[in-house]
């Protein structure tokens, strides 16, 4: 004779399938077609093949590169060009990193796309990957950030967000195995992160919150009764998702120096000045202009910005991911350089020849220095 719990979780068995089944039938109703999904995901390879065309690296695509694309940088991004925030979330830093989001968006997208309806998750995926963006630029806005992590993580964290909420409208092994399956997506992905350098954390973290609480405005009874109300909490979360990225966007901090930017203003700086430095020694000796009109003009025309711009530059030095050394040296130079004129406009404006053959001396250790520095 058959054991009679054996049976009864047999019929338990039968009747979870039966209302899983069920559950299935009933997104598939409210939901008919999942579009948003894979028209993101063609997106998003599209935009990679045509980078790859274009001479982009496929594998290890350099800053420049992806900052031409649209890459989110601080220094780009908060100077006024906000675009970066949306356009970032279709750029990827190689090919490994297109596939593992592509196929994650893929495994979450297309469940959460039948939970919240195809607008819904327009609305949820966007705002996730935007506050993802200004997640990044709030940690690190020095650091480039690219891919659609922010907004995947977003994603998931509506999916979260949606279940806590409905556990009433599905069957219970449904809702155990999806919040084992999202909690531990979450989990294993932040570790991971935290773990491997380069991983945008906090456009993980910022597209997780964003789209937990999107997921909770976005919760509802999955009836179909209830499927023609979806249209007010979808409205719900685009105005309240657009004013928490619009407070968050202007709760930002001051955009970052770029330093490739300053550099160029810098070698156009060095160009200029030491053109004109050079050109008054012979106008001097010449007698086209006196004494305190050459010491007058070096320094207005060369010491001045020369300085300005040398502060600029050492204020550069406690800022992270950049060439520290490099800087150091540079503004090593930039000291000779300002110490070599100042000598050569006060002994010539106190027909000092001490002072300017100090200045000389000054200069040449300069150009020595130069020297070593454009063969790095």
């Amino acid at each position: 004779m058959r054991d009679p719990s054996s049976e009864a979780a047999d019929n338990q068995v039968f009747h979870e399938s039966e209302a899983v089944i069920a559950f299935a039938r009933t997104l598939s109703t409210l939901t008919p077609w999942r579009i948003v999904t894979p028209t993101l995901v063609i997106a998003n390879v599209v935009v990679f093949v045509v980078m790859v065309a274009s001479g982009v690296d496929a594998f290890r695509p350099v800053p420049r590169s992806l900052a031409d694309w649209g890459a989110n940088f601080g220094p780009m991004t908060m100077n006024g060009q906000w675009w970066r925030l949306g356009t970032c979330m279709f750029l990827h830093a190689g090919i490994v990193h297109l596939a593992l989001n592509m196929l994650f968006l893929w495994y979450v997208g297309r469940l959460v796309e039948r939970l919240v309806e195809n607008f819904g998750f327009v609305v949820l995926y966007f705002v996730s990957g935007i506050a993802g963006s200004i997640a990044s630029l709030a940690w690190h806005p020095e650091r480039m950030s690219v891919g659609a992590s922010g907004a995947i993580f977003g994603v998931t964290g509506g999916l979260l967000g949606f279940i806590l909420l409905r556990r009433d409208s599905m069957p219970d092994a449904v809702f155990r195995q999806l919040r084992h399956s999202v909690l531990g997506l979450i989990v294993y992905n932040v570790l991971f992160g935290a773990a491997v350098p380069g991983i945008d954390t906090a456009a993980h973290i910022g597209g997780l919150a964003a789209g937990f609480v999107g997921g909770l405005v976005l919760s509802q009874p999955l009836s179909a009764e209830k499927a023609p109300r979806r249209w007010l909490r979808n409205a719900a979360l685009l105005i309240i998702g657009t004013a928490g990225l619009l407070a968050a966007a202007v709760a930002l901090p001051d955009a970052p120096r770029d330093i490739e930017q300053e550099l160029r203003r810098f070698g156009d700086l060095e160009r200029e000045a030491v053109k004109i430095s050079r050109a008054l020694v012979p106008r001097l000796q010449q007698g086209q202009v006196s004494e305190e009109e050459f010491a007058e003009t070096l320094e207005r025309r060369v010491i001045r910005p020369w300085i300005e711009t040398r502060r600029t530059i050492e204020g550069l030095l406690d800022k992270p991911n950049f060439d520290r050394a490099f800087l150091a040296r540079l503004v090593e130079y930039m000291k000779l350089r300002e110490e070599g004129w100042q000598l050569q406009a006060d002994g010539v404006r106190s027909q000092d020849a001490r002072k300017i053959e100090l200045g000389v001396e000054k200069q040449e250790a300069a150009d020595k220095l130069a020297r070593e520095l454009s063969a790095r």
